[in-house]
């Protein structure tokens, strides 16, 4: 219940607030704070204590929507809340006036304006319903559905939209971690976690991030982990000196590649004329008479580098003769044509 303000405050009204944090005194460096024994309790059994953000919180101007706000957050998962009686909702806003106690004037003055302002500043879209229609105000019960907003997480933990892209597009943080930022806000600022980011990026890069970077830089964050300035130089001397390696292994590749084409360019040049030299010796071949064929074979077989191609494929000799030796073994007839030309070009050179 909000506290009524000193003017509103009647003899029938009693009102009450318990201090979160007693004395405070420090004994053998060690700083002690008295509790009241109304919040141990909370500390020790959390019976449905939940984390409210005083920087969402504080966001609300009408009382009745910082309440409401309150008792969504436990409910996040399914997005509906139980039912609160009429009588208890009236409680919530503070001190209400008999007259707007009526159902018709709390809606109109008190719910609709905190539903209309949880719609606009919170990270939720809330709605509320009856428990039925036209019932009076003792049996009346009400209740909240709400879902969360598109950017949620980043409205929650107060950081702007270009940092949420990064912590969850880069990092993977999902509503744990940005809850957690949320509550060391006022520890964690922008400074601390650019930092911690840039952190963490060098340290990815320098191959020291081997299992969780999200988890890595959540240290980071919680350490304060920074660079300096000689971790910056020395990271653009390592950069650069990587990037000349590149560059002087992008060169010796061109260089190697451009070599490999001109052999494989001279290559493919004997290759052709090689082939070509085999159809023309093949053609005059075939174009000679017998005389002339027997002679070209017999030349041929009678030469030294001819017998030991011969030997190698397995051809016995004598069954080479100017009928066979052009199907009895490719590469034998390949090289009996290529002589053919070479004795064709030299008897055309002499002429």
């Amino acid at each position: 219940m909000t506290a009524p303000s000193i003017e509103e405050i009647t003899e029938k009204d009693s009102w009450g607030t318990i201090g979160l944090l007693g004395d405070c005194y420090i004994e053998r460096n060690v700083v002690f704070i008295l509790l009241s024994g109304r919040v141990i309790k909370y500390l020790i059994n959390p019976y449905k204590a939940h984390w409210l953000s005083l920087r969402a919180s504080t966001s609300f101007s009408l009382s009745l929507a910082r309440a409401i706000y309150d008792r969504l957050i436990p409910c996040e998962g399914p997005g509906i809340t139980e039912w609160f009686a009429y009588s208890d909702l009236l409680e919530w806003p503070g001190k209400v006036g008999e007259s707007r106690k009526e159902v018709k004037e709390f809606k109109k003055h008190f719910l609709v304006p905190a539903i209309q302002q949880l719609n606009q500043v919170s990270d939720f879209d809330v709605s509320w319903e009856p428990n039925a229609e036209r019932v009076p105000p003792e049996k009346l019960k009400i209740r909240f559905r709400f879902t969360k907003k598109q950017g949620a997480d980043a409205a929650r933990a107060g950081i702007d939209d270009s940092m949420y892209l990064t912590l969850h597009n880069e990092f993977a943080f999902d509503v744990p971690e940005f809850d957690r930022i949320a509550k060391n806000r006022a520890d964690w600022t922008d400074e601390v976690i650019e930092r911690a980011i840039e952190y963490t990026r060098a340290k990815v890069n320098e191959g020291k991030v081997t299992s969780s970077p999200k988890g890595y830089l959540l240290r980071a964050i919680e350490g304060k982990f920074r660079l300096g300035d000689a971790d910056r130089r020395m990271a653009e001397v390592k950069a650069k000196q990587l990037e000349e390696a590149r560059n002087e292994r992008r060169g010796r590749d061109d260089a190697r590649a451009k070599v490999e084409a001109s052999l494989q360019a001279q290559n493919d040049l004997a290759t052709a004329k090689l082939l070509d030299e085999i159809n023309i010796g093949k053609q005059i071949f075939e174009a000679a008479d017998d005389n002339v064929r027997k002679d070209l074979v017999q030349s041929f077989v009678s030469q030294l580098l001819p017998q030991r191609l011969i030997d190698r494929q397995g051809v016995p000799r004598d069954r080479l003769t100017p009928t066979t030796i052009l199907t009895v073994n490719r590469v034998v007839a390949e090289a009996f044509c290529t002589h053919v030309y070479s004795r064709s070009k030299k008897a055309r050179t002499k002429d």
